[in-house]
């Protein structure tokens, strides 16, 4: 498990990344940039919270992001930080969902987001759902010597 760090351009996306799920506008506010803008698997782009909440109230009712690693680099007034783990939540029928990977990239200037860019397998997991393969994308199994997993696809 990811220990979280107290200070520093970690700590800023952490503590967005929470604010955010908590529906916390104002510390969110707190952190970015006011040039912000986010993207979302697809190119699906937003600088304002309300249009992203329209969006995401159109796929789930509620999602979490578990941190399993944490990575930063700083250079004089910018950081790039990435927090990889794992989602959970409900789609819009109230099933669970579990184990989708994500990663989240940071760009920093100052101290503050400026961006933030998203991957992730939610567009793998709804097609896996789609043909009865269940709610939830499982952990590979990492004994296997099978090649050719790619990353995270769209939403």
């Amino acid at each position: 498990m990811t220990q979280l760090v107290e200070s520093g351009p970690a700590a800023t996306a952490t503590r967005f990344l929470r604010s955010l799920e908590n529906g916390d506008l104002a510390a969110v506010k707190t952190l970015i940039a006011p040039e912000f803008t986010m993207q979302f698997p697809g190119g699906v782009e937003f600088a304002d919270f309300d249009a992203l909440f329209a969006w995401a109230r159109g796929r789930y009712t509620g999602v979490r992001k578990k941190f399993e690693r944490i990575d930063a680099t700083e250079s004089n007034d910018t950081a790039i930080v990435h927090v990889s783990g794992t989602l959970s939540g409900r789609w819009l029928d109230g099933d669970e969902f579990s184990g989708i990977r994500y990663i989240d990239r940071f760009d920093l200037k100052a101290g503050l987001i400026v961006r933030q860019t998203v991957w992730n397998d939610m567009g793998e997991a709804k097609l896996k759902r789609q043909a009865g393969h269940g709610v939830a994308i499982k952990p590979a199994d990492k004994t296997s010597s099978a090649s050719g997993t790619s990353g995270a696809s769209g939403a």
